[in-house]
């Protein structure tokens, strides 16, 4: 899925608003980035995922 035509503060404010998709769309546009930079930080594609999962849980934390 191409998540590259919503703006990031549109998706953000839908997740805001109650729409959990948006959020799930801001997941799929950086989950790859974000795993490559953890992959790159500590070594270990498991460790990598594992943060990934954590860094998406507190982002939807502190945004809602």
């Amino acid at each position: 899925m191409d998540n590259s035509c919503y703006s990031d503060e549109l998706l953000v404010q839908q997740f805001m608003d109650g729409d959990n998709q948006s959020f799930d769309k801001l997941i799929g546009k950086y989950q790859v980035l974000v795993f490559s930079l953890c992959l790159n930080l500590l070594g270990s594609e498991d460790l990598a995922g594992a943060l990934v999962k954590e860094v998406f849980v507190e982002i939807s934390r502190r945004v809602k």
